[in-house]
């Protein structure tokens, strides 16, 4: 299957059709193409991001789509990522790792400009649709708590609340932050909880 693949992408390279498509691209054109189907969409994506040596992005109709293409570029040797779209909620399960995934690519799509051998993105509708955090507004989102670190209870409240968390009375999904007496409870990708000590300021449990 691999050998099969990669023959079929060398024998793509000569189509004069794609070889100007790429040219045009390249030069800052805008191009309407059409005629593609089946995996020949998703080849001469990876075709023309070599070509061009610049991140493509190449929208799918839906999430198996995405799924198949990001296969068959990887079994013809083409550097490829696909943004997860947000099937279920955290409650259902897989939620909070797709979380994470997402904002992990959000850091890792600015690494893929430059590359030599070109890099295909793939998204399906649903995934491009659904929002994340841009890269630079992350470093305050980020809060760093250590076994054993002070905490002063109105603080922590006031970051959850600015950092976009909402306050509930039970915790069941990332996001979600709940306050009980002594303890507050917090989703962020996992469970964690911080319980009072020494009456006006927390510690990391």
């Amino acid at each position: 299957m691999h050998e099969q693949s990669f023959d079929l992408l060398r024998f793509l390279k000569g189509a004069a059709g794609l070889e100007k498509l790429s040219h045009a691209l390249a030069s800052g054109k805008r191009c309407v193409a059409v005629g593609s189907v089946g995996s020949s969409t998703a080849l001469s994506a990876g075709l023309i991001a070599r070509r061009t040596q610049r991140p493509l992005l190449l929208v799918v109709a839906h999430l198996d789509d995405a799924d198949e293409a990001q296969e068959e570029l990887s079994c013809c040797g083409v550097a490829c990522v696909k943004i997860p779209a947000l099937e279920a909620s955290a409650a259902e399960g897989g939620g909070a790792d797709l979380i994470a995934a997402r904002v992990r690519l959000a850091h890792e799509l600015p690494t893929l400009q430059g590359s030599e051998r070109g890099s295909v993105v793939v998204a399906s509708i649903q995934a491009l649709m659904q929002g994340v955090q841009p890269p630079g507004s992350s470093q305050r989102l980020i809060r760093r708590v250590r076994t054993g670190e002070r905490l002063v209870p109105q603080q922590l409240v006031a970051w959850l609340s600015e950092a976009g968390y909402r306050r509930v009375d039970a915790i069941e999904e990332p996001g979600e932050f709940s306050v009980r007496g002594g303890i507050v409870d917090i989703f962020p990708i996992s469970p964690a909880s911080l319980e009072e000590r020494d009456g006006a300021q927390w510690r990391a449990r």
